[in-house]
């Protein structure tokens, strides 16, 4: 293998090396499974079949998630929870201590250049790393920009597909970072980024992929206390001082349909909703020591 494309490949080891607060991004999954491929093809003894799997592994991570590299690992990014992250999401930049802004820039500066890295580059490199006569298949996925305005999309995909556009325009993407807080301060960070609707379960919180569907306008009865409640939880998305609620009634008279109509109807504001089982309602001091960082 030439210098030129060693020190590429190296290249992109220091730049991920070099992150400072964004480390998760590529701690894990994919991420991760990109660090050994790189690895495997820039180390001069390298095993063949050692790279040909490590490729496979990063292909397997990418084809199971149907996303494009790029996609994948913006995606990070955007969901990633870290100091900078939780801070930002309920403070403005200029109120951070500058360091860890600094920090920020400079992990989005050194994460361009990794997002850059094709899949067919890669393809590239592990050919001439292995010396195995065997044809390998580039990773090519759409990216999620060219379909978001074919279908009706939720905000947060259509606010992702718009913020990925953008810093795909800026030539240092540290330059995109105000852009970037402000999705955090819009739709949080780590797993609440990615669900609306959690479930306490053996100790931990678990995100609800796909929640029930049902809305208010499907409601009929419980006028005065749907009201109310409705009234409660706008005084809390506005930051306003909210009231414990109790719903009491027969079995069977809509109270949980009633509290899950409300995430159909105010999760894109922000609001998230907590399913605690009765069996575990002595974990409520822990739940709320989790929740307390959050905005």
């Amino acid at each position: 293998m030439d210098k030129q494309t060693i020190d590429s490949i190296q290249n992109l080891r220091y730049q991920a090396a070099s992150l400072l607060v964004y480390q998760s991004v590529l701690s894990e999954g994919v991420g991760l499974a990109f660090l050994k491929l790189l690895e495997a093809i820039v180390n001069r003894d390298v095993d063949d079949i050692r790279c040909l799997k490590t490729y496979g592994d990063w292909f397997q991570g990418l084809a199971s998630q149907n996303q494009s590299w790029q996609d994948y690992l913006f995606r990070q990014i955007l969901r990633a929870d870290n100091s900078f992250t939780r801070q930002v999401q309920s403070s403005e930049l200029e109120t951070l201590p500058p360091a860890l802004v600094e920090a920020a820039r400079h992990d989005l500066q050194a994460l361009q250049n990794i997002y850059k890295c094709s899949t067919k580059q890669l393809c590239k490199w592990v050919k001439r790393a292995s010396v195995l006569p065997v044809e390998l298949v580039p990773w090519n996925f759409e990216s999620s920009q060219s379909r978001s305005g074919s279908d009706q999309i939720d905000k947060r995909t259509q606010w992702h597909a718009d913020l990925q556009a953008k810093l795909n325009n800026l030539d240092n993407w540290a330059d995109g970072l105000e852009a970037i807080a402000a999705y955090y301060q819009e739709f949080g960070t780590g797993l609440f980024a990615d669900y609306q609707g959690f479930r306490w379960q053996s100790g931990q919180l678990l995100g609800i992929a796909n929640p029930d569907p049902i809305r208010l306008s499907e409601l009929v009865g419980y006028e005065l206390a749907r009201t109310q409640l409705l009234k409660n939880t706008e005084f809390l998305l506005k930051g306003y001082r909210a009231l414990n609620v109790l719903l009491y009634g027969s079995r069977g008279s809509g109270k949980s349909s009633l509290v899950k109509a409300l995430l159909n109807e105010y999760g894109e504001q922000g609001l998230r909703i907590i399913e605690v089982p009765k069996s575990e309602m002595i974990d409520l001091p822990v739940i709320t020591e989790q929740l307390r960082d959050q905005p």
